[in-house]
């Protein structure tokens, strides 16, 4: 691997986040091209989460609020995501000071990609694009600007370059990000926290169920949540607009009594059980009879590939990144393969029931 080659290809900034993720300790690293093509995407991630946190604020937003000032009007999502960064700014300052390099890139990614802008900023469009200028509303973006400040904090050491652009552009910062203190974490919100876990379990139940039945994303589901106990109960009537809008239902019944039965999808989660009725929403011999289309097509590219990749004469005289690519790609379908026949068991019992 050329290293100068890398970096004119992906950016320095996304070549050295991948020699961090990638230096455990004690182990030699196995270089993977496609891991830098990720973290490539992933700064394309932070720079359009930044984008939209920039055009979502007042043109009179000069100063960011003590966080005491504003949190007290944080809805749960709100409190939820402050926690989070808590937690994650602790377990990156922990891991750095032990050298675990590694593991501090892998703490602030996980929570910058997959908590902050999978879910807060999702979950934070239906009160900034409200037209009511209410204190929840101004103290998610103070919210939005304060996680952007200090993920970028932690991300500078990995990723100095686009840390540094998007520090400039915040609309009250003075001077260089590199002389700014590193965050501190706070108190942690338990509360929020357990609470936030159970609105997510309700929505990645649904999901897996439309992803499983390949339900469009643009049809809306009539959907029954069976909560685990009263106070989860109360937590998914609290939360159910949230519930509504990320997983796109047109209604949602709760019910401590509800069951399953024949054309009735169910998802069973730690804290919920999700009920979606198939009647008029999927016909389900069309769907058996394309996914065993599907099936079939695959088997034949994984037999041809299987052929390839057990011949001797291909396997010595291919380059070796060639080889690699046919061998991700075989991973890849086998995987493909397993989530086809997974589907076509879940659909027959469907049909059974």
């Amino acid at each position: 691997i050329d290293p100068l080659i890398m970096i004119d290809k992906y950016g320095a900034d996304a070549f050295r986040f991948s020699l961090a993720a990638f230096a455990a300790q004690g182990r030699d690293i196995k270089f993977s091209e496609d891991r830098v093509e990720g973290y490539k995407n992933f700064i394309n991630k932070l720079w359009n989460a930044a984008k939209f946190i920039l055009m979502n604020l007042p043109d009179d937003f000069r100063q960011l609020a003590p966080v005491d000032e504003w949190s007290k009007d944080l809805d749960i999502t709100g409190r939820w995501i402050l926690s989070r960064l808590s937690l994650t700014t602790q377990e990156v300052d922990e891991a750095l000071s032990q050298y675990r390099f590694n593991d501090a890139a892998t703490e602030v990614y996980q929570f910058i990609w997959h908590e902050f802008c999978d879910w807060y900023i999702e979950l934070s469009k239906p009160v900034l694009y409200s037209e009511e200028e209410s204190a929840l509303k101004t103290a998610t973006r103070h919210c939005l600007v304060y996680i952007l400040e200090n993920i970028l904090k932690l991300l500078h050491p990995f990723m100095p370059f686009v840390t540094e652009e998007l520090w400039q552009s915040l609309p009250h910062t003075e001077g260089s990000i590199m002389i700014k203190e590193y965050p501190l974490y706070r108190e942690r919100d338990q509360k929020a926290e357990q609470e936030m876990e159970i609105v997510i379990d309700a929505i990645s139940g649904i999901r897996s169920i439309r992803g499983e039945l390949n339900i469009a994303p643009s049809k809306e589901l009539d959907v029954i949540l069976k909560p685990d106990d009263a106070d989860s109960e109360r937590v998914l009537r609290e939360n159910s607009k949230y519930i509504s809008k990320m997983a796109k239902t047109s209604s949602i019944t709760i019910a401590s009594d509800a069951t399953g039965g024949k054309g009735i999808a169910t998802s069973v989660r730690e804290h919920v059980e999700v009920y979606i009725p198939l009647e008029g929403l999927l016909d389900v011999d069309s769907e058996i009879g394309r996914l065993n289309k599907d099936l079939k097509k695959l088997t034949q590219n994984l037999m041809t590939l299987e052929k390839k990749l057990l011949n001797e004469d291909f396997l010595s005289k291919a380059p070796r990144e060639v080889v690699e690519k046919e061998k991700r790609r075989y991973n890849e379908l086998t995987e493909k393969k397993e989530k086809l026949l997974e589907s076509i068991k879940r659909l027959e019992e469907l049909k059974g029931e």
